[in-house]
């Protein structure tokens, strides 16, 4: 039973455990080897919080602990889109954009939720929804550096320029649709801290 109990938090060790060899993969160029990593990090994102919920061992250390690790998580993979050189690196406003949400984010939880412990917000749709499109977006980043040999070779050279467009249009797609869920996310998370702020 108690390493049931356990088993939340192993797993979101485990993520946290995946970004240093995330960094590594990427600045070795190993994006096979950051795919597999990141598939593994996300399904441990989904299974911590369906084996607390499963079998009733959420904690208040594990309900910090994995926000905690998600966005040190997120914070490391919009750096490296932007640090490493690639054929689809992200653009400074983005990273600028993402970074600045996610730091505010974990400011204001340290500041308002542990040091004076006046509001705690929960994750709610928003929230969960910009962070599938995080997810999406980081897949497809991945997956189109893992196998752009595969993909050309597929296409062939006399479509090449149509696979670059299509390439950097459902890039760039992704990353606006990220950037608008995560400010819808923010004005709500927003909103619900100054309703409570006026309790």
């Amino acid at each position: 039973m108690k390493m049931i109990a356990m088993l939340p938090q192993l797993l979101t060790g485990l993520r946290l455990a995946s970004i240093p060899f995330l960094w590594w993969a990427a600045y070795t160029a190993h994006w096979q080897v950051a795919l597999f990593i990141f598939f593994i990090a996300a399904l441990t994102d989904v299974f911590d919080g369906y084996f607390a919920r499963k079998f009733d061992v959420v904690t208040k250390f594990g309900a910090a602990f994995d926000p905690f690790v998600d966005k040190l998580l997120t914070i490391s993979l919009v750096t490296i889109m932007y640090l490493v050189p690639t054929m689809l690196q992200a653009p400074f406003w983005f990273f600028i954009l993402m970074l600045s949400k996610e730091l505010l984010l974990v400011f204001g939880a340290v500041y308002f939720g542990f040091i004076r412990r006046e509001i705690v917000i929960s994750a709610a749709v928003p929230g969960k929804i910009a962070g599938v499109l995080q997810g999406f977006l980081t897949l497809y980043w991945l997956f189109c550096l893992s196998f752009w040999s595969q993909l050309l070779g597929a296409f062939g050279f006399s479509r090449l320029f149509s696979l670059i467009w299509w390439g950097y249009t459902i890039f760039y797609g992704l990353m606006i649709l990220v950037v608008v869920a995560h400010g819808a996310a923010l004005l709500f998370y927003g909103a619900i801290f100054l309703l409570q702020r006026r309790r």
